[in-house]
């Protein structure tokens, strides 16, 4: 169940620079934040002198809310797994100052407290698969989310906007029509916006695919999540933000590293979507990579002996659950032989008689 926090107390709503100092802090714990983020984050910090003043007393309550804390909000409210939260320091040229935690109101206190006990709320509701299973969930907008082997995602469905971010793994989305609620998909500082469609993306590390089956998306690279959703959905985008508009049957990779895209081409989508029904497709593939796709979905690894191996070139379709005759085929095939080495089948040259 996704959770959320409201922004007001006693009715007092908190101003538009306090909002934003809550949730760029609640980014910034979790620890894993991106260089694209980080100037994100600086950027809104140099835009107002508003903004570094409040993020200063924020840093400040937070420290003391989790001071209070750490007995019986603690007790009552373990950290997942047991690790222990990560905290974000304030900007080391923040100024000190000597405005104590209750000039910034009871709102922002009881917004701090409530997020603190309920352990980052922000992240949303999780999904994900194990090695080898794919699974279809239908969201609380009508959208369907069908996740590949050992993936994972965040949803958060709000009112003006409907956000997941794809945390490892491959997901197929068909998304239920709402203009109002632009469905924006987030990968490795890249973003996948549409309104009702059907696409694919695939998280690799830093790279990312996306694959158009149905309607129309638009991808962007470069940007943190709060960029995505502030001016993906804008009417007016601003020059610096790189956009591909994809039809049906485009693919396009992205570098998260660098924030390159690659120009959209068409693909097979048959063949790329094969695995929604249990079965890997290839099609004049170099056997490596054919050997590295059916990896995906077995705790038992192929591996090829000889780089020689890895250009011969394969076609058919397979079942993802059975690395063994995804082997026997190739053995035939090719003429090669294998053995089993522990969890490793390993395929090699016939030896000469």
């Amino acid at each position: 169940m996704t959770r959320e926090v409201e922004y007001f107390q006693d009715g007092k709503t908190l101003s538009e620079e306090e909002r934003a100092a809550i949730e760029w802090h609640m980014q910034l714990l979790r620890g894993d934040a991106s260089a694209h983020l980080e100037k994100e984050f600086e950027a809104w910090l140099e835009a107002s002198p508003e903004n570094t003043k409040v993020y200063e007393a924020l840093v400040r309550l937070w420290d003391k809310v989790e001071t209070v804390a750490d007995g019986e909000l603690k007790r009552a409210a373990p950290a997942p797994d047991g690790a222990d939260r990560e905290r974000a320091p304030a900007p080391a040229r923040v100024r000190p100052f000597g405005r104590t935690w209750r000039t910034m109101g009871g709102a922002m206190a009881l917004v701090l407290l409530v997020m603190l006990f309920v352990q980052l709320p922000f992240n949303g509701a999780t999904y994900e698969t194990a090695l080898g299973e794919q699974r279809e969930f239908e969201l609380a907008d009508g959208s369907v989310l069908t996740l590949n082997t050992a993936s994972s995602a965040e949803v958060r469905l709000r009112k003006g906007v409907r956000l997941v971010r794809l945390l490892d793994g491959q997901a197929s989305f068909s998304v239920a029509h709402d203009e109002g609620r632009p469905f924006i998909v987030f990968a490795a500082d890249s973003a996948v916006m549409a309104v009702g469609t059907e696409f694919d993306v695939f998280k690799s590390g830093d790279e990312v695919r996306v694959t158009l089956i149905e309607g129309a998306v638009d991808v962007a690279a470069g940007l943190s999540e709060r960029r995505a959703v502030r001016d993906l959905p804008a009417k007016e985008r601003s020059p610096d933000l790189k956009v591909a508009e994809l039809v049906p049957g485009d693919q396009i990779f992205i570098d998260a590293g660098d924030g390159s895209m690659s120009p959209a081409a068409k693909a097979d989508i048959d063949r790329l979507m094969a695995w929604r029904e249990g079965k890997v497709s290839f099609r004049n593939t170099p056997l490596k990579e054919a050997v590295a796709e059916i990896n995906r979905y077995s705790a038992v690894k192929i591996r090829l002996e000889g780089e020689e191996l890895g250009e011969l070139l394969v076609s058919g379709t397979f079942g993802i659950h059975n690395a063994d005759s995804f082997t026997s085929a190739v053995e035939t095939l090719f003429g090669l032989d294998s053995r089993r080495q522990g969890r490793s089948i390993v395929l090699t040259r016939k030896e000469a008689a």
